[in-house]
Protein backbone atom coordinates (compact mmCIF):
# COMPACT_ATOMS: atom_id res chain seq x y z
CA UNK A 1 0.00 0.00 0.00
CA UNK A 2 1.37 3.38 -1.01
CA UNK A 3 2.08 5.58 2.40
CA UNK A 4 0.75 9.19 1.70
CA UNK A 5 1.20 12.59 4.49
CA UNK A 6 -1.26 15.48 3.96
CA UNK A 7 -0.30 18.64 3.55
CA UNK A 8 -2.72 21.71 4.27
CA UNK A 9 -2.84 25.17 4.29
CA UNK A 10 -5.34 28.25 4.79
CA UNK A 11 -4.10 32.10 3.66
CA UNK A 12 -5.10 34.83 6.02
CA UNK A 13 -7.30 36.12 3.46
CA UNK A 14 -11.04 35.34 4.80
CA UNK A 15 -10.22 32.09 5.62
CA UNK A 16 -10.44 30.25 8.87
CA UNK A 17 -9.49 27.03 10.31
CA UNK A 18 -12.64 25.46 8.98
CA UNK A 19 -10.70 25.19 5.77
CA UNK A 20 -8.03 23.00 6.84
CA UNK A 21 -10.87 20.94 8.09
CA UNK A 22 -12.31 21.12 4.89
CA UNK A 23 -9.19 19.94 3.44
CA UNK A 24 -8.32 17.15 5.47
CA UNK A 25 -11.93 15.39 5.40
CA UNK A 26 -11.29 15.63 1.04
CA UNK A 27 -8.16 14.72 1.42
CA UNK A 28 -8.61 11.37 3.59
CA UNK A 29 -11.94 10.47 1.51
CA UNK A 30 -9.53 10.63 -1.63
CA UNK A 31 -6.94 8.35 0.22
CA UNK A 32 -9.19 6.13 1.00
CA UNK A 33 -10.55 5.63 -1.87
CA UNK A 34 -7.68 5.29 -4.07
CA UNK A 35 -5.63 2.94 -1.35
CA UNK A 36 -3.60 5.24 0.08
CA UNK A 37 -2.50 4.99 4.08
CA UNK A 38 -2.07 8.22 5.56
CA UNK A 39 0.82 8.18 7.68
CA UNK A 40 1.47 11.68 8.72
CA UNK A 41 -0.12 15.33 8.33
CA UNK A 42 1.58 18.91 7.86
CA UNK A 43 -0.48 21.72 8.33
CA UNK A 44 0.48 25.71 8.10
CA UNK A 45 -2.12 27.82 9.43
CA UNK A 46 -2.33 31.86 7.86
CA UNK A 47 0.31 31.45 5.99
CA UNK A 48 1.08 32.46 2.42
CA UNK A 49 1.48 30.63 -0.50
CA UNK A 50 3.30 32.91 -2.39
CA UNK A 51 6.67 31.39 -0.72
CA UNK A 52 7.72 28.13 0.48
CA UNK A 53 9.00 30.14 3.82
CA UNK A 54 6.32 28.13 5.87
CA UNK A 55 7.29 26.27 8.88
CA UNK A 56 5.57 22.84 8.57
CA UNK A 57 6.15 22.94 4.53
CA UNK A 58 9.72 23.06 4.84
CA UNK A 59 9.72 20.19 7.82
CA UNK A 60 7.40 18.14 5.00
CA UNK A 61 10.14 18.43 2.41
CA UNK A 62 13.27 17.96 5.16
CA UNK A 63 11.02 14.87 6.60
CA UNK A 64 11.18 13.58 3.05
CA UNK A 65 14.47 12.32 3.04
CA UNK A 66 13.79 9.62 5.48
CA UNK A 67 12.06 8.19 2.18
CA UNK A 68 9.16 6.70 5.06
CA UNK A 69 6.78 8.10 2.43
CA UNK A 70 5.54 8.40 -1.39
CA UNK A 71 3.33 10.77 -1.99
CA UNK A 72 2.07 14.27 -0.64
CA UNK A 73 -1.37 14.40 -0.98
CA UNK A 74 -3.19 18.06 -1.60
CA UNK A 75 -6.27 19.48 -1.78
CA UNK A 76 -5.35 21.67 -4.67
CA UNK A 77 -2.15 22.50 -6.19
CA UNK A 78 -1.97 25.68 -5.00
CA UNK A 79 -2.15 24.15 -1.31
CA UNK A 80 1.63 23.51 -2.28
CA UNK A 81 2.15 26.21 -4.01
CA UNK A 82 1.03 28.92 -6.39
CA UNK A 83 4.87 30.60 -7.57
CA UNK A 84 5.97 27.75 -10.38
CA UNK A 85 9.65 28.73 -9.08
CA UNK A 86 8.77 27.62 -5.82
CA UNK A 87 6.77 24.44 -6.96
CA UNK A 88 9.89 23.18 -9.19
CA UNK A 89 12.23 23.53 -6.99
CA UNK A 90 10.45 21.64 -3.95
CA UNK A 91 9.06 18.99 -6.54
CA UNK A 92 12.35 18.52 -7.66
CA UNK A 93 13.92 17.61 -3.74
CA UNK A 94 10.73 15.39 -3.51
CA UNK A 95 11.59 13.70 -6.79
CA UNK A 96 14.88 12.78 -5.55
CA UNK A 97 13.75 11.62 -2.10
CA UNK A 98 11.32 9.44 -4.40
CA UNK A 99 8.00 11.34 -3.58
CA UNK A 100 5.16 12.98 -5.75
CA UNK A 101 2.57 15.34 -5.24
CA UNK A 102 -1.19 14.57 -6.06
CA UNK A 103 -4.03 16.58 -6.13
CA UNK A 104 -7.53 15.16 -4.55
CA UNK A 105 -9.31 17.70 -6.39
CA UNK A 106 -7.37 18.33 -9.37
CA UNK A 107 -6.57 14.82 -11.75
CA UNK A 108 -3.76 15.49 -13.52
CA UNK A 109 -1.33 13.00 -15.84
CA UNK A 110 2.05 12.51 -16.32
CA UNK A 111 2.23 13.58 -20.50
CA UNK A 112 3.00 16.12 -21.72
CA UNK A 113 -0.55 17.61 -21.92
CA UNK A 114 -0.92 17.02 -17.90
CA UNK A 115 2.40 19.10 -17.45
CA UNK A 116 1.14 22.37 -19.20
CA UNK A 117 -2.06 21.66 -17.74
CA UNK A 118 -0.41 21.83 -14.18
CA UNK A 119 1.55 24.55 -15.32
CA UNK A 120 -1.87 26.88 -16.08
CA UNK A 121 -3.90 25.90 -12.88
CA UNK A 122 -0.36 27.38 -11.02
CA UNK A 123 -0.43 30.45 -13.11
CA UNK A 124 -4.33 30.72 -12.49
CA UNK A 125 -4.16 30.13 -8.65
CA UNK A 126 -1.17 33.36 -9.04
CA UNK A 127 -3.13 35.19 -10.87
CA UNK A 128 -6.03 34.95 -7.89
CA UNK A 129 -3.51 35.65 -5.33
CA UNK A 130 -2.03 39.08 -7.05
CA UNK A 131 -6.11 40.30 -7.77
CA UNK A 132 -7.04 39.57 -4.50
CA UNK A 133 -3.98 41.63 -3.30
CA UNK A 134 -4.99 44.21 -4.99
CA UNK A 135 -8.33 44.29 -4.29
CA UNK A 136 -8.05 44.11 -0.46
CA UNK A 137 -5.61 47.16 -0.61
CA UNK A 138 -7.91 49.02 -2.94
CA UNK A 139 -10.72 48.04 -0.28
CA UNK A 140 -8.74 49.58 2.34
CA UNK A 141 -7.79 53.09 0.72
CA UNK A 142 -11.37 53.75 0.33
CA UNK A 143 -12.15 52.50 3.28
CA UNK A 144 -9.54 55.14 4.55
CA UNK A 145 -10.66 57.36 2.08
CA UNK A 146 -14.03 57.25 4.10
CA UNK A 147 -12.60 58.06 7.47
CA UNK A 148 -12.92 54.30 8.49
CA UNK A 149 -10.75 52.24 11.08
CA UNK A 150 -9.03 49.91 9.03
CA UNK A 151 -9.10 47.25 11.58
CA UNK A 152 -6.73 45.96 14.73
CA UNK A 153 -6.30 46.79 18.28
CA UNK A 154 -8.66 49.92 19.29
CA UNK A 155 -5.37 52.86 19.75
CA UNK A 156 -5.44 54.15 24.01
CA UNK A 157 -7.42 57.56 23.93
CA UNK A 158 -9.85 56.57 21.31
CA UNK A 159 -13.25 54.34 21.15
CA UNK A 160 -14.28 52.49 17.93
CA UNK A 161 -18.26 53.09 17.07
CA UNK A 162 -19.39 52.00 13.73
CA UNK A 163 -15.95 51.47 12.44
CA UNK A 164 -14.91 54.77 13.08
CA UNK A 165 -12.66 56.31 15.88
CA UNK A 166 -13.83 58.86 18.49
CA UNK A 167 -12.23 60.25 21.15
CA UNK A 168 -12.35 58.68 24.66
CA UNK A 169 -11.93 61.79 26.58
CA UNK A 170 -10.96 60.24 29.66
CA UNK A 171 -8.06 58.46 28.37
CA UNK A 172 -7.13 61.16 25.81
CA UNK A 173 -6.62 63.70 28.57
CA UNK A 174 -4.22 60.76 30.06
CA UNK A 175 -2.19 60.77 27.02
CA UNK A 176 -1.94 64.86 27.16
CA UNK A 177 -1.00 64.65 30.60
CA UNK A 178 1.78 62.70 29.31
CA UNK A 179 3.06 64.42 26.44
CA UNK A 180 2.46 67.72 29.22
CA UNK A 181 5.20 66.03 31.46
CA UNK A 182 7.91 65.16 29.19
CA UNK A 183 8.02 68.61 27.45
CA UNK A 184 7.66 69.68 31.63
CA UNK A 185 11.28 67.50 31.81
CA UNK A 186 9.96 64.60 33.60
CA UNK A 187 11.30 61.43 32.31
CA UNK A 188 9.32 58.93 30.68
CA UNK A 189 10.46 56.20 33.64
CA UNK A 190 9.12 58.63 35.82
CA UNK A 191 5.66 59.18 34.05
CA UNK A 192 5.45 55.51 34.80
CA UNK A 193 6.22 55.80 38.16
CA UNK A 194 3.21 58.46 37.85
CA UNK A 195 0.74 56.08 35.80
CA UNK A 196 1.02 53.05 38.56
CA UNK A 197 1.01 55.40 41.53
CA UNK A 198 -2.67 56.62 40.40
CA UNK A 199 -3.67 53.01 39.41
CA UNK A 200 -4.24 54.25 36.03
CA UNK A 201 -4.19 51.59 33.47
CA UNK A 202 -3.39 50.86 29.54
CA UNK A 203 -6.17 50.02 27.68
CA UNK A 204 -5.79 45.95 27.97
CA UNK A 205 -5.95 46.85 32.32
CA UNK A 206 -2.55 46.00 32.66
CA UNK A 207 0.31 48.51 33.95
CA UNK A 208 2.36 51.31 31.74
CA UNK A 209 5.91 50.75 30.85
CA UNK A 210 8.83 52.55 29.54
CA UNK A 211 7.71 51.34 26.16
CA UNK A 212 4.22 51.59 26.03
CA UNK A 213 4.60 54.96 27.23
CA UNK A 214 7.52 56.00 24.39
CA UNK A 215 4.88 54.14 21.95
CA UNK A 216 2.36 56.65 22.73
CA UNK A 217 4.70 59.99 22.75
CA UNK A 218 6.27 59.19 18.82
CA UNK A 219 2.64 58.07 17.73
CA UNK A 220 1.87 60.35 15.10
CA UNK A 221 -2.01 59.22 14.93
CA UNK A 222 -2.31 61.80 18.26
CA UNK A 223 -1.32 64.77 16.31
CA UNK A 224 -5.05 63.59 14.21
CA UNK A 225 -2.56 61.26 10.91
CA UNK A 226 -1.76 58.46 9.74
CA UNK A 227 0.43 57.64 6.46
CA UNK A 228 -0.17 54.56 4.44
CA UNK A 229 0.96 53.59 0.92
CA UNK A 230 2.50 57.18 1.17
CA UNK A 231 -0.45 59.03 1.35
CA UNK A 232 -1.36 61.19 4.48
CA UNK A 233 -5.09 60.80 6.17
CA UNK A 234 -6.19 63.30 8.42
CA UNK A 235 -9.77 62.13 8.65
CA UNK A 236 -9.62 58.78 10.25
CA UNK A 237 -7.52 59.82 13.69
CA UNK A 238 -9.66 62.81 15.78
CA UNK A 239 -6.53 64.97 17.04
CA UNK A 240 -5.94 64.65 20.83
CA UNK A 241 -2.24 66.60 20.60
CA UNK A 242 -1.39 69.55 18.78
CA UNK A 243 1.16 68.86 16.21
CA UNK A 244 3.33 71.46 17.75
CA UNK A 245 3.47 69.79 20.69
CA UNK A 246 3.60 66.47 19.30
CA UNK A 247 6.74 67.63 17.15
CA UNK A 248 8.41 69.53 19.88
CA UNK A 249 8.15 65.97 22.19
CA UNK A 250 9.56 63.90 19.42
CA UNK A 251 12.30 66.81 18.67
CA UNK A 252 13.18 66.26 21.80
CA UNK A 253 13.21 62.22 21.77
CA UNK A 254 15.59 62.71 18.82
CA UNK A 255 18.00 64.95 20.52
CA UNK A 256 17.65 62.24 23.69
CA UNK A 257 18.44 59.05 20.83
CA UNK A 258 21.31 61.18 19.26
CA UNK A 259 22.72 62.20 22.51
CA UNK A 260 25.96 60.04 22.62
CA UNK A 261 26.41 57.95 26.07
CA UNK A 262 29.59 60.35 26.86
CA UNK A 263 27.12 63.26 27.26
CA UNK A 264 23.98 61.77 28.65
CA UNK A 265 23.36 62.05 32.07
CA UNK A 266 20.87 61.67 34.62
CA UNK A 267 19.90 64.67 35.77
CA UNK A 268 16.68 65.43 37.73
CA UNK A 269 15.17 68.76 37.68
CA UNK A 270 13.36 68.85 40.71
CA UNK A 271 11.46 71.60 39.77
CA UNK A 272 9.82 70.01 36.26
CA UNK A 273 5.88 70.84 36.67
CA UNK A 274 6.02 73.27 39.60
CA UNK A 275 7.99 76.58 38.30
CA UNK A 276 6.36 79.31 36.33
CA UNK A 277 7.42 81.95 34.23
CA UNK A 278 7.32 85.43 35.68
CA UNK A 279 6.61 87.04 32.69
CA UNK A 280 3.84 84.96 30.76
CA UNK A 281 2.59 82.34 33.14
CA UNK A 282 3.96 79.50 31.33
CA UNK A 283 5.91 76.44 32.75
CA UNK A 284 9.61 76.34 32.70
CA UNK A 285 10.76 73.11 31.85
CA UNK A 286 14.10 71.27 32.00
CA UNK A 287 16.53 71.73 29.33
CA UNK A 288 20.21 71.20 28.65
CA UNK A 289 23.09 72.02 26.31
CA UNK A 290 26.68 71.81 25.59
CA UNK A 291 29.56 74.89 25.48
CA UNK A 292 32.25 75.24 23.53
CA UNK A 293 34.20 73.30 25.55
CA UNK A 294 31.62 70.42 25.66
CA UNK A 295 30.49 71.34 29.18
CA UNK A 296 26.74 70.58 29.99
CA UNK A 297 24.41 72.79 31.06
CA UNK A 298 21.49 72.26 32.88
CA UNK A 299 18.52 75.50 33.06
CA UNK A 300 15.09 75.69 33.23
CA UNK A 301 13.69 77.71 29.81
CA UNK A 302 10.03 78.94 29.00
CA UNK A 303 8.34 76.37 27.75
CA UNK A 304 5.77 79.10 25.94
CA UNK A 305 9.00 80.66 24.56
CA UNK A 306 10.42 77.46 23.46
CA UNK A 307 7.46 77.32 21.11
CA UNK A 308 7.11 81.13 20.22
CA UNK A 309 10.06 83.72 20.81
CA UNK A 310 7.52 86.32 20.00
CA UNK A 311 5.13 85.65 22.80
CA UNK A 312 7.69 85.75 25.54
CA UNK A 313 11.13 86.89 26.05
CA UNK A 314 11.73 85.55 29.67
CA UNK A 315 15.02 84.56 29.94
CA UNK A 316 16.83 80.62 30.78
CA UNK A 317 17.49 79.96 34.06
CA UNK A 318 20.27 78.23 35.83
CA UNK A 319 18.53 74.74 37.40
CA UNK A 320 21.47 75.05 40.11
CA UNK A 321 20.81 78.84 40.94
CA UNK A 322 17.08 78.61 41.17
CA UNK A 323 16.91 75.18 42.79
CA UNK A 324 19.01 76.78 45.20
CA UNK A 325 17.05 79.68 45.92
CA UNK A 326 13.46 77.35 46.88
CA UNK A 327 15.70 74.83 48.61
CA UNK A 328 17.02 77.88 51.08
CA UNK A 329 13.34 79.17 51.19
CA UNK A 330 11.74 75.94 51.78
CA UNK A 331 14.00 75.37 54.58
CA UNK A 332 13.47 78.22 56.20
CA UNK A 333 9.49 77.42 55.73
CA UNK A 334 10.00 74.37 57.93
CA UNK A 335 11.87 75.86 60.44
CA UNK A 336 9.48 78.00 61.22
CA UNK A 337 6.55 75.40 61.68
CA UNK A 338 5.46 72.63 63.44
CA UNK A 339 6.78 69.81 62.48
CA UNK A 340 5.00 67.03 63.95
CA UNK A 341 1.11 69.31 62.76
CA UNK A 342 2.72 69.03 59.05
CA UNK A 343 3.54 65.40 59.55
CA UNK A 344 -0.27 64.69 60.61
CA UNK A 345 -1.67 66.71 57.86
CA UNK A 346 0.63 64.94 55.00
CA UNK A 347 -0.41 61.40 56.37
CA UNK A 348 -4.41 62.20 56.28
CA UNK A 349 -3.75 63.61 52.55
CA UNK A 350 -1.88 60.56 52.01
CA UNK A 351 -4.39 58.08 53.43
CA UNK A 352 -7.27 59.71 51.89
CA UNK A 353 -5.65 59.47 48.09
CA UNK A 354 -4.59 55.99 48.84
CA UNK A 355 -8.76 55.29 49.50
CA UNK A 356 -9.72 56.92 46.35
CA UNK A 357 -6.96 54.90 44.39
CA UNK A 358 -8.47 51.48 45.84
CA UNK A 359 -11.99 52.30 46.03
Amino acid sequence: MNKVVIYARYSSDSQTEQSIEGQMRVCKEYAEKNGYAVVGEYVDRAMTGTNDKRPAFQQMIGDSKKHEWNFVLVYKFDRFARSRYDSAINKSILKKNGVKVVSATEQISNTPEGIILEGMLKSFAKYYSAELSQKVKRGLKESRIKGLFTGGPTPYGYDKINQRLVINETEANIVRQMFNDYLSGIRIKDIVVKLSSTGIKNKYGTEWNINSVSRILRNENYKGIITADDTIYTNIYPQIVSKEIFDEVNAKLKVGKRTSAHYKTDTQYLLSGKLLCGKCGGLMTGDSGKGKLGKIYNYYKCFTKKRNKEKCDKKSISKEYIEDIVFTATQNFFMQIDLKALAKKITEIYNKSQKKITN
